[in-house]
């Protein structure tokens, strides 16, 4: 996976558990979508107060407001009169089903449930390129201009072309203003990425949430939010064990925890049956095991892993001893 497919939630949680240190990550899609929304609707975002909350690439859009005006209803009215915004069906789809917008992109929204990439019709019927839905868009994309970015960084690193660079003009990440509010006591609020000290109430204590954090010069204030809708909590808690587990499995060094962390994925579960995702992992171990040093020179000692294991594609499974009764019921006479 690239950092960019990646939920900042792992990274958080592993430095947690690891070093038990507090930190802090950033991510920007909710800002994003929040300008894309007030673009779509012909809002200016100055008058507009805004509340998100719920893990990263799983956040949710609970406070849309424009003086007071709860500007959902305009944005449901605009969708019955003219569709989504294009490319942004995967979206707009979570929004019809759980009545908040997720603030992550199409793309990302569409990996992280169950709902839609286990069948190429939906994806054909939803999906956009790239980031909006491409199967490996983004690696794809990365792949694509590797050789550019290394032959542009190179003459830039040896002087042969200037570092661009415009006065006054910050890019698109956050880091240039929590330092300026950091250094100079400026308010500056943004989506950050933080262990849960109760700042959402019915996700789990110590889980990575990310919620709106106001920086200044005395540090990093995360909001309390309290809770979640209902279905937008389950929606992340699904995440959450998901992350939980692959924790577990990095800094113990366990294959089964790796397995298990793969058999909860929302999406791999809609796709692929136990035994298929337990090959899956087999495959990618054996991939990238030069890469993973907690791993090397052990086995995978579950019962599950070595008895009776299936090839994925199988179409005749072996059986034991009868012990159901000869009933109708149980195929007997």
């Amino acid at each position: 996976m690239t950092p960019a497919e990646v939920p900042a939630s792992q990274y958080d949680d592993f430095a947690w558990f690891y070093n038990h240190y507090w930190g802090l990550i950033t991510c920007n899609p909710p800002f994003f979508t929040v300008i894309e929304r007030l673009q779509w609707l012909r809002v200016p975002e100055e008058e507009c107060e805004l509340e998100w909350a719920g893990i990263n690439h799983m956040a949710w859009l609970l406070k849309f407001e424009r003086d007071g005006e709860d500007l959902y209803p305009r944005m449901w009215e605009k969708l019955a009169a003219e569709g989504p915004i294009v490319n942004e069906r995967y979206r707009f789809e979570m929004m019809k089903a759980t009545g908040y917008f997720c603030t992550e992109l199409p793309g990302h929204t569409s990996e992280y449930v169950p709902y839609f990439r286990h069948r190429e019709d939906l994806k054909r019927l939803f999906g956009g390129p790239w980031l909006m839905g491409e199967t490996a868009g983004d690696l794809n994309a990365r792949i694509g201009t590797l050789a550019y970015y290394e032959e542009e960084m190179g003459r830039m690193a040896g002087g042969e072309m200037p570092v661009p660079y415009e006065a006054g003009k910050r890019s698109e990440e956050f880091t240039a203003e929590i330092m300026d509010a950091v250094l100079t006591g400026a308010s500056f609020r943004f989506a950050g990425n933080v262990l849960n000290r109760g700042y959402i109430t019915n996700l789990p204590d110590g889980c990575c949430v990310e919620v709106p954090v106001v920086v200044d010069g005395g540090g990093f204030h995360p909001a309390v939010v309290g809770e979640l809708p209902g279905v937008c909590a389950a929606l992340c808690r699904s995440n959450i064990s998901v992350q939980e587990l692959a924790v577990e499995a990095a800094l113990q060094g366990d294959f089964e925890a790796a397995y298990h962390t793969c058999l909860m994925d929302p999406l791999t579960a809609a796709v692929l049956a136990p035994h298929e995702i337990r090959n899956l992992t087999d495959e990618m171990f054996a991939a990238q095991m030069q890469w993973l040093p907690q791993f090397q020179g052990k086995e995978n000692t579950a019962p599950g892993h070595r008895v009776d294991r299936l090839a994925t594609g199988v179409t005749e499974v072996r059986s034991g001893d009868d012990v159901y009764p000869r009933t109708r019921m149980f195929g007997g006479e």
